[in-house]
């Protein structure tokens, strides 16, 4: 059994703070399997749950920080390393460099694919977290 499954899901997490309810929950489980649609974005657009309280949900789970970007400095020599295209395509954004490494606020820190495209153009070892997506599209304009 890989590490991921051993994580408690978004849904339980959620519903062990009372940010959603069983009957919530249930919906859009069901609405999930007939939309191939990711769970929180569902919840969200249920109007079930905001932005952030997914993000720190996902932050509990993958014990991975989440960060207001409006009130973080990107360095411009981690900013320099990734192609605005790359952070556009990975909805991403480098926030620090140093040694052999970066420091990059992500929507989805578990697709492996773009931190790999990351670590590929930046020829560094990516370090996550977490960012509202509506903060690095913004970031990214």
């Amino acid at each position: 059994m890989n590490a991921v499954c051993s994580f408690l899901k978004i849904g339980e997490i959620l519903l062990k703070q009372n940010k959603i309810t069983a009957e919530q929950l249930n919906e859009v489980l069901k609405l999930q399997i007939l939309n191939e649609r990711k769970f929180g974005e569902l919840l969200i657009e249920k109007n079930y749950i905001n932005e952030m309280t997914l993000l720190n949900a996902l932050s509990k789970q993958l014990g991975i920080e989440v960060v207001n970007l409006d009130n973080y400095y990107a360095d411009s020599d981690a900013v320099n390393l990734l192609t605005e295209n790359t952070a556009k395509r990975t909805c991403s954004i480098p926030l620090r460099a140093w040694n052999d490494r970066i420091l990059v606020a992500i929507d989805d820190p578990l697709n492996i694919f773009y931190i790999k495209d990351i670590e590929a153009e930046t020829n560094r070892i990516v370090e996550t977290v977490i960012a509202p997506k509506s903060q690095i599209i913004s970031s990214n304009e």
